[in-house]
Order: C-alpha cells, then structure tokens, then sequence
C-alpha cells in the first residue's frame, strides 16, 4: 500500500512539477527564494550536499561489515542491492523516461527530476536504518533524516536541483522501498507455508509401532 501510494505522489508531482507551467513557475519560485538564502547558507550547502551521502555510506559500510560477521548476509547484501537500484533507476527516469515541455518558465531548460544525488542520499539512510542492529529508537530515525533531509536541500540550495527534483526523488525510493519490503515479506510468506506443509503422502497416516515380542 505505502508503495503504490508513494508511486502514485511520485506520479502526480511529475505531471503537475514538470507537465504543466504553474506547476514549474511554483518551483521556480520556490527555488528562486531557497538559492537567495546567502552566502552562509551556500557554504554550508557546499560541504552537506557531497558530505551527507559519504557519512551515510561510511555508516552503511560498516553496518554492512558487522552485519556479515553477525551472518545477516542477507541483509547487506539485499541493503546493497537497494542502494545500487535506486542509483541505476533515477538516471533512467530523469533522462530516458521524463520530459520537460517548455512553458516559457526560466531556469534549467532540460529535465532535472528525480535528483540522482538525492536518490543516492535517501537509499542510504534506508539501508542504515535497515541495517542498524541495536533497538532502532526514535533518535536513530530522526538523526538519519536529519542528515537525508540537510544533503537534500542542500542540493536545492546550491543550485544543482529545483525543489520538486529532490521531493521526487524521496518519493521514489519509498516507492521502491516498501515495494521490496513487500516482495520479501511475500515470499518469506510463501517459504514458511511450503515448509509448514506436510509431505506428500504422509498425511493421514498413523505413525508404525513395533510388533510386541512373542511371549514364550
């Protein structure tokens, strides 16, 4: 339900952000007012937009590590699979899938939705998240939004992407998040009822007892 929901918003933002003229005017405006935040702000923008996905992916690799010395090789290996298909999908929509009719609005004249780099920045806070072996509080869950949330509107405020690029790109790995968190459940579902199955057979059968000794 969460995915198709997140596919669905997915859907509307492209058509309303990147399909229709007030819908890129709202953005622009929007990115007009973000990128006019001052100097501070764009220095700080410089070092959060490539910082905040290399402290997640330090974090990542070394949950990944212990996660294998633990035997969760599942895990990592499945978190890592995650992050590589959002990477190799958010390209594919940006420049293969989606396209920017012109409505006379300034700015980047190609399409810059869904934000690579955001994509990057979101998947990795989900493999910490699900990667992370202690009791996952809520300080765990904030801290790692809060460091998703800074490198994503630091794209915005460093001029390499529009709001609605870097909303999209949320959106997409929720899509794809809880649509393989769904398929897994679906087909550990689907194990544990054949394992729970009784053998072909077998069923209905009383168990044999030895014959009793002959008394002499």
């Amino acid at each position: 339900m969460v995915a198709v929901a997140a596919a669905v918003a997915f859907v509307l933002l492209v058509a309303a952000a990147v399909g229709t003229g007030a819908g890129q005017q709202l953005d622009a405006d929007v990115f007009s007012d973000l990128v006019r935040l001052g100097a501070a702000a764009h220095r700080m923008a410089s070092v959060l937009r490539p910082g905040a996905p290399l402290a997640l992916a330090g974090v990542a690799l070394v949950l990944g590590g212990a996660a294998c010395a633990q035997g969760r090789w599942l895990a990592a290996v499945g978190s890592a699979l995650f992050v590589a298909a959002c990477t190799a999908v958010s390209p594919v929509l940006r420049d293969d899938v989606i396209a920017r009719p012109h409505h006379g609005v300034g700015g980047y004249v190609v399409n810059t939705l869904p934000s690579t780099h955001a994509t990057v920045t979101c998947a990795l806070g989900v493999a910490v998240l699900a990667l992370w072996p202690w009791r996952r509080g809520p300080a765990v869950a904030i801290g790692t939004g809060v460091v998703v949330a800074a490198g994503m509107l630091a794209s915005v405020v460093s001029w390499a992407h529009r709001p609605a690029d870097v909303v999209a790109s949320a959106l997409l790995v929720a899509a794809l998040g809880a649509g393989a968190q769904a398929a897994h459940i679906a087909v550990r579902t689907a194990v544990q009822a054949r394992a729970a199955r009784p053998v072909s057979g077998s069923a209905g059968r009383a168990p044999s007892a030895s014959a009793p000794p002959r008394s002499r």
